[in-house]
């Protein structure tokens, strides 16, 4: 403590005897006059440009895009329909390709079924038919209760401008089987936002009681005319009286 006392007054000691001669400090080691500050330099460092920095970093960080072609959509749109008949159908899978009948348990026991590239399809009449894809000839089977068969009905009813239940559901069928897609697709439009905003109608406001005059008692007419009847008789009556 001694020590750091004695230094600072040292330091107030010299400054004052500083400015008493009329010296000024040069706090700042950047000061651009050599004569005054003999230990200044100029930096070689080139000046810091904040335009030419951003466009060399769009310019390494470019996104480079790459067009998808058609085959692998295709065959992505394969895997996603396996990887959900597998997680729904698995049993059914399995008796089909040990040549065995669907189980009487099943959801899909009423439903004519063959298996295509390990992917069950649905026979139907039209299979004979040319100008038809292979997708609307033998429709792929999906269960509606996977997130996949969700995501692809929620889709459809967006790209339709939120459509109604039956629009979806006949643009859904035109490529796939779903089953309870009458009531996932419900469902779906029921939590849909912008459905429920424009389904939804204003509040009835609460209103206010009526005013003292319309709920207040008056006198009618017939009890008015009585009255003036019973004030003449008796006036009558007092004056025979007197």
């Amino acid at each position: 403590m001694e020590q750091t006392y004695t230094q600072h007054s040292m330091r107030l000691t010299i400054h004052q005897i500083m400015q008493k001669n009329g010296e000024k400090v040069n706090y700042k080691r950047t000061k651009r006059k050599p004569e005054k500050d003999p230990s200044w330099k100029k930096s070689n460092k080139k000046p810091y440009n904040r335009t030419s920095n951003k466009l060399e970093i769009r310019k390494n960080n470019e996104v480079k895009t790459l067009s998808i072609d058609i085959d692998l959509l295709y065959d992505a749109e394969k895997l996603l329909q396996k990887a959900c008949q597998q997680q729904s159908f698995p049993q059914e899978i399995s008796d089909l390709r040990n040549g065995k009948t669907i189980s009487t348990r099943s959801r899909l026991y009423k439903l004519s079924i063959e298996m295509h590239d390990n992917i069950m399809r649905i026979k139907t009449r039209i299979g004979r038919a040319d100008d038809l894809t292979e997708m609307q000839k033998h429709p792929p089977i999906l269960s509606g209760d996977h997130h996949i068969t969700r995501l692809y009905i929620e889709h459809t009813h967006r790209q339709l401008h939120h459509a109604g239940a039956e629009a979806t559901i006949n643009e859904c069928r035109q490529r796939y089987y779903i089953t309870r897609i009458r009531t996932v697709t419900r469902d779906i439009i029921r939590r849909c936002i912008p459905c429920r905003i424009k389904r939804a109608s204003p509040r009835l406001t609460s209103h206010g009681g009526p005013p003292l005059e319309q709920v207040g008692t008056s006198p009618t007419p017939v009890h008015l005319h009585g009255d003036r009847l019973l004030r003449a008789a008796n006036s009558e009556n007092r004056s025979n009286y007197e």
